[in-house]
Order: structure tokens, then sequence, then C-alpha cells
């Protein structure tokens, strides 16, 4: 399914680059395993066996163009509604964050942008929970765009504000 080199996201750990498959021996059974290394500076190994199809369905390929383009709409849309119920929306944005569907992290991230400025207009800021689901869900976005893009972690939010702002603009 995956080979090395391939460029995926893990789950949480988001976006990885399978190092190599090759065999381990852990607690004394050998077994084939993807050795993903994450992308975001941390200096260590993923050991996803091949044969488990409930942790290989976590790993999927980095989106593509077409993919990219998407996603920058519906961050501009923003048309996720708001939960006012702090309990409802933490769970339903941790439920978007660990499924890591990417169209619905963008609404997400859409989201709390237009709740942000609807508060900053009164005056108000966003509570610190939510700053914090829109710092986890922008960096596994960024995560991936840079992989998907080739371009550094630093240059994606220049280019999701130039992509939102034009389509905005439409």
């Amino acid at each position: 399914m995956f080979s090395a080199g391939d460029k995926v996201i893990y789950g949480r750990m988001g976006a990885c680059i399978v190092r190599e498959i090759g065999k381990r021996n852990f607690d004394g059974v050998m077994r084939e395993y993807y050795i993903l290394s994450p992308v975001h500076g941390r200096d260590q190994s993923i050991y996803v066996p091949t044969d488990s199809e409930s942790l290989t369905a976590k790993m999927k390929r980095v989106i593509s163009g077409p993919e990219i383009n998407a996603l920058m709409s519906d961050i501009a849309a923003g048309e996720m509604e708001w939960p006012e119920n702090d309990t409802v929306r933490r769970e339903q944005f941790e439920r978007i964050l660990m499924q890591g569907d990417n169209t619905e992290i963008a609404g997400l991230i859409g989201c709390i942008w237009k709740h942000r400025a609807r508060l900053t207009e009164q005056g108000k800021r966003l509570h610190q929970s939510d700053e914090r689901m829109l710092r986890e869900a922008r960096d596994r976005l960024h995560g991936e765009l840079a992989l998907a893009l080739d371009i550094s972690e630093e240059d994606v939010p220049a280019y999701i504000e130039e992509r939102v702002v034009a389509l905005s603009e439409k």
C-alpha cells in the first residue's frame, strides 16, 4: 500500500515520511512495519504494523493540488456553525481532529477564525481551549500543506492567507 519515501499523514501525529518498510522483533514477535519519521521536529520513529488494518487505516497519503484548492475554499467559506455550548464544541472539535479529515479541519479553522473576528469586534477574546484547538488544527493542516507543496511550514500561513483572501473576494 505504501512505499519508502511516501509522504503520509498518520493520525494525530500529522505529516510523516515512510522512512522504510522493515521487519522488527518487538516482544518476541517478528512483524513487518512501516517505519515513519514525523516531519515537524520530532526526533522519533513510529512503527506501524503492515498487517494491522486498524493502525494502517490511520495512514493516508498527503493531499494533492486539487484537494488543496478545495481546502482553501472550505477555509474561506467558514460554513461550520459555531457550537455555543462549550462541552458540545470541545467534543465536536476533538472528534474532527481525531478523525483527521482535512475538509472538516479546514472548516473548523474557518469557523474559529470567524468566531474570533466577531469576538474581536466586541472587544472580547477567544477562550483558551478554542485557541488550543485552532493551534492544533493549524499545525496539522500546515504540516500537511508544507509537505504537499514542498514549502517550509513558516511559509504556509502566507500561502493560506493569500489564497483565502483571493477566494473571499470572488
